[in-house]
């Protein structure tokens, strides 16, 4: 068990419209709450927190969740959140970035056009440069992550992964 920070950072945001006879106010207020702890961190995603958010129809798996019973519990993602029973979230995609983005796995010139090719071709192109005594052994398969190295071989985006001071 080591011991690390944990900062957790919460925003809240409230919506309300007021309506007269001639005006028409909306009123937002958000509140955002920080918070840093010093805690025992003893599993493998080093203190992190998790947020359980309340979908449609907990009840059923996916797939089976019939038009009553979203009626029924719709969960509490709304887009104009409001803190009501119903409306306690919203979020949007923050966007995707691919492993090849992070560390170059592509390259079609050489006939890497896919993950599934950059972890099984550069080994075979290796053994077979090394048969031809174009280079000398030993030959390595790429992997992303190595627990044994704490790192990847060909990849270098999970290095230091479990490195706290990272």
């Amino acid at each position: 068990t080591t011991t690390g920070t944990s900062t957790t950072t919460s925003t809240t945001t409230a919506s309300s419209t007021t309506s007269t006879s001639s005006t028409l106010t909306r009123t937002t207020t958000t509140t955002t709450f920080t918070a840093t702890l010093r805690v025992p961190i003893s599993d493998s995603f080093h203190g992190g927190i998790w947020y359980s958010l309340p979908g449609p129809c907990p009840e059923a798996s996916v797939g089976q969740k019939t038009p009553e019973c979203l009626a029924r519990m719709p969960g509490g993602r709304c887009p104009n959140v409001d803190g009501g029973k119903f409306c306690t979230y919203d979020l949007e995609p923050a966007g995707e970035i691919s492993l090849d983005d992070l560390c170059d796995i592509v390259h079609p010139e050489r006939g890497v056009l896919s993950y599934d090719d950059w972890w099984r071709k550069p080994y075979s192109h290796c053994v077979k440069e090394v048969g031809l005594g174009l280079r000398d052994p030993p030959c390595v398969i790429n992997r992303e992550y190595d627990v044994n190295l704490d790192g990847g071989v060909g990849c270098d985006f999970w290095r230091g992964k479990h490195d706290l001071g990272q």
